[in-house]
């Protein structure tokens, strides 16, 4: 059988479990990787290495289509936000299965995916794009006092804000250099859905709980903790697979992997936002820690049809969590337990690079959380507390800098 080839456009930490799948089906691999995230590791794993800007070189599609002529490369594959685009049209340009270019706009343009949803009647969550404090205004008339702000292609919870009655509303404005989304409030719990099409056949492989940073005056809306599966009623489980498949059918996401995250309201499902990617925050791991589900082997074993489609979604076996590290802000004085916690029963990971001379940032997006614990349980909530034990077992001490 011929050996197959991918080219994997970019990637952080996770690109390595990526690899290590690609290598054990026998896939061969050249990756595109930005010159600030290569990592000795990289060179090791992967077959071929290019260093370049994937986002701006204009080398990189001729350089992809003498590779391809050369030695013919079967897909084109990204799980990074910034490398979706590239990586769809590097498949168009280079004639290969993907999904279109189009698509991915959609989910990579918030506003673009607001309106395809409203044309087509689905999920009609009121939602206009702003530049002024006049913008916001009207969208308030609409929508009542309190509605979200966030920009139209953002990522890491970088940006946004939920505009209230006492909000300042030209600070607000002055966060963005250009335009901005305005979206009502949704009231509800919410929940993350991870995805995965084969030909248009949709599978949930996992339903997560999201918990944002309340405490943090710098942006609440940042993720700080997952449970998975979600607590959820028989009902309600199969509510939001449901409305998840028709929601990936109404966006155009027909093969490949899918984060969605949405809002279980009172009237029911409401979509935020979705990617054509596994998700982050290592919810790949709670996936397989949970339901014994691979997404980073589908990722890599299904596009090069080493992988055949399951039957059904496998259902999940136990609970998984992981909750971040979120000391306060400051240089770092001592850090102490991270042993004793490493041992503690449940945890499958602890990652806390922090050391005495270590700079804790306010937390505004989601690269400012100073490291996680990943644990596993008979239940999500189970293994949630040991995330929290870990938490409170863990000394971080900061000096705040004058």
């Amino acid at each position: 059988m011929k050996e197959k080839r991918v080219l994997i456009v970019g990637g952080g930490d996770a690109l390595f479990h990526l690899l290590d799948r690609a290598n054990r089906l026998g896939v061969a691999t050249v990756v595109v990787q930005k010159r600030e995230l290569v990592k000795d590791e990289l060179f090791q794993m992967a077959g071929h290495v290019l260093v370049m800007d994937y986002e701006k070189d204009p080398l990189l599609e001729p350089i992809a289509q003498a590779i391809h002529r050369t030695q013919p490369l079967d897909r084109v594959i990204s799980l990074t936000e910034y490398g979706l685009m590239p990586a769809a049209r590097l498949s168009r340009a280079l004639g290969l299965p993907a999904l279109s270019p189009e698509v991915v706009e959609r989910t990579r343009d918030k506003h673009a995916m607001r309106q395809a949803l409203s044309a087509a009647g689905f999920d009609v969550v009121k939602a206009a794009l702003g530049r002024s404090v006049e913008d916001l205004v009207r969208f308030r008339e609409k929508v009542g006092s309190k509605f979200i702000i966030k920009p139209r292609d953002g990522v890491g919870s970088q940006q946004v804000a939920c505009v209230e009655e006492k909000t300042n509303l030209a600070d607000t404005v002055a966060m963005f250099a250009g335009d901005f989304l305005m979206e009502e409030y949704l009231e509800g719990r919410e929940l993350s859905v991870e995805s995965f099409s084969f030909n248009g056949k949709h599978f949930v492989f996992g339903i997560n709980e999201e918990t944002k940073y309340f405490e943090s005056s710098a942006n609440p809306y940042v993720e700080i903790a997952h449970e998975m599966p979600a607590l959820l009623s028989e009902s309600e489980r199969a509510g939001v697979v449901k409305f998840a498949g028709e929601f990936l059918d109404c966006i155009g996401i027909s093969d490949g992997p899918a984060h969605t995250e949405l809002k279980l309201t009172p009237q029911g499902p409401r979509i935020i936002e979705t990617h054509n990617r596994l998700a982050g925050d290592w919810l790949p791991v709670l996936v397989r820690l949970s339901s014994g589900v691979d997404l980073y082997e589908l990722a890599v074993g299904w596009p090069c049809g080493l992988i055949e489609p399951p039957i059904q979604a496998a259902a999940p076996f136990g609970g998984a969590a992981i909750r971040y590290f979120t000391p306060q802000p400051g240089v770092v004085s001592k850090v102490s337990g991270v042993e004793y916690a490493r041992i503690e029963p449940g945890v499958v990971a602890l990652h806390l690079p922090l050391r005495p001379g270590s700079v804790v940032r306010p937390v505004r997006k989601s690269l400012d959380r100073s490291g996680y614990v990943i644990a596993t349980a008979p239940t999500a909530k189970e293994a949630a507390r040991i995330c929290q034990r870990v938490i409170d077992m863990v000394g971080i001490e900061t000096q705040q800098v004058t």
